[in-house]
């Protein structure tokens, strides 16, 4: 079982584990209506919305000078304790993923079958929440939703300028190049529901059509391929990983691209373009919690020693 550390004193801990056993803090706590975070050239931005009760998304992400992971959530709001799936996906995700990096994974094959794994181990441990015996039960008994937490994943590693993006569910992740129209990398795991009523919003866009999940990260899954894509970066450009609480307002093509705009972004700019684009969701309507991440990459300069 994997590895994490307390946020709060910094002692090692398992993936599973609730709380701390040094500092007794929780190690497992829900998102906050609205949370920011860097690390390099890494940025990710979560709110909770404008309708929703409680923020069920989460992220992490690990970013240094040549490798970078980052996991984006949104725990399916229809099961109980959907924002804990979602915490521990993503915390139990970035951890195998950061350790496989660690210890010189580098190859496309080898990426390929850690981001498997990694998503194979998110699986195991939120199947257990449903389990009355699981440790540190965090499945709230007051939660009045019924079936197994469970949640959406997406995630994705940088190597140099080698990307490799994988999920589960209906989060994303974009390629968007800098001045060019923005390149989905994955594949929903959902089929049509049914036309809804148009809802008018400040931006004049909305959602008129529901989608029922296919697969998810949770005990019952029905299970099926892991499909993982591979993208080798020739230009500058941002890898953008999203709930679908952003990119239903912003699928046509071109509108991720029209909202980071036609520059080139530079590596510390990650957490501005995240802010911007969950303002645009937020600003389109904001009807379902928003999660977007940020990668900046491109091709080494010679500034780099290249």
């Amino acid at each position: 079982m994997n590895a994490v550390s307390c946020r709060t004193c910094g002692h090692p801990a398992i993936c599973t584990d609730a709380f701390c056993e040094a500092c007794g803090n929780p190690l497992l706590t829900a998102t906050a209506a609205r949370a920011e975070q860097v690390s390099g050239s890494a940025a990710a931005v979560s709110d909770i919305g404008l309708r929703r009760e409680r923020n069920e998304d989460a992220f992490a992400l690990s970013s240094s000078a040549d490798r970078a992971s980052v996991v984006v959530c949104d725990g399916v709001a229809s099961t109980p304790s959907a924002g804990s799936a979602a915490a521990l996906t993503a915390r139990t995700s970035l951890a195998t993923l950061t350790a496989g990096l660690a210890s010189g994974v580098r190859s496309p094959v080898e990426l390929a079958a850690l981001m498997r794994s990694s998503l194979s181990l998110a699986h195991t441990v939120v199947s257990e929440l449903s389990r009355s015996d699981a440790p540190g039960i965090l499945v709230d008994p007051a939660d009045p939703r019924d079936g197994s937490p469970s949640t959406t994943c997406v995630a994705a590693v940088a190597v140099g300028t080698t990307v490799l993006v994988t999920g589960i569910g209906d989060s994303r992740a974009y390629w968007v190049p800098a001045g060019g129209q923005e390149q989905l990398l994955t594949v929903d795991d959902t089929e049509p529901g049914a036309v809804l009523a148009p809802q008018p919003t400040s931006a004049g866009r909305s959602t008129v059509l529901t989608r029922h999940l296919t697969r998810w990260v949770g005990a019952d899954d029905p299970g099926g391929p892991q499909r993982v894509n591979l993208l080798e970066v020739a230009s500058p450009g941002v890898l953008v990983l999203c709930t679908d609480g952003l990119w239903q307002y912003f699928d046509r093509p071109g509108d991720l691209a029209a909202l980071i705009g036609p520059q080139p972004v530079e590596r510390d700019d990650g957490l501005a373009v995240a802010r911007r684009l969950v303002a645009g969701a937020l600003a389109a309507g904001g009807g379902d919690n928003i999660t977007a991440a940020v990668l900046a990459l491109g091709p080494p300069t010679p500034a780099d020693g290249s």
